[in-house]
């Protein structure tokens, strides 16, 4: 009996890592739609992010997003398109994060982790997080 209960609670722990699923595409032409939109609002080396993220500069998300289209056999336009709605949520969620002058925010450090999930699955580099 205790054997099931401890394989229940191992289990339990760690069910939220098991259902982690592989990015998509549209979940990360989202994340590089909105990091994409931060460098053209705020720029890459007076804004907040590329204070916080040495790779930040070096990174053109517009060029990243055109590579994952083709990487994803999507047309740049029909991937754009199905990420807009969570685009805009990211976008806002960094647009906040650089006001309120805390790019360590919980919205935005599930960001660099879902662009850098990304980077590692469609094979780009360098990622934000590092590497």
């Amino acid at each position: 009996m205790r054997i099931v209960l401890v394989v229940g609670l191992l289990l339990a722990a760690c069910g939220p890592a098991l259902a982690q699923e592989r990015p998509t595409a549209q979940n990360c032409a989202a994340v590089y739609g909105a990091f994409a939109q931060e460098q053209v609002t705020f720029g890459t080396t007076n804004s907040l992010m590329g204070e916080r993220y040495f790779n930040y500069v070096k990174i053109s998300f517009d060029d990243r997003l055109a590579q994952l289209a083709g990487k994803s056999e999507m047309g740049v336009t029909q991937l754009k398109t199905a990420s807009a709605a969570a685009e805009s949520d990211y976008y806002m969620k960094l647009v906040d994060a650089e006001t309120d002058g805390d790019m360590d925010a919980q919205p935005v450090r599930e960001m660099i982790r879902l662009s850098d999930t990304c980077d590692a699955e469609y094979g780009f580099s360098p990622s934000l997080g590092g590497g």
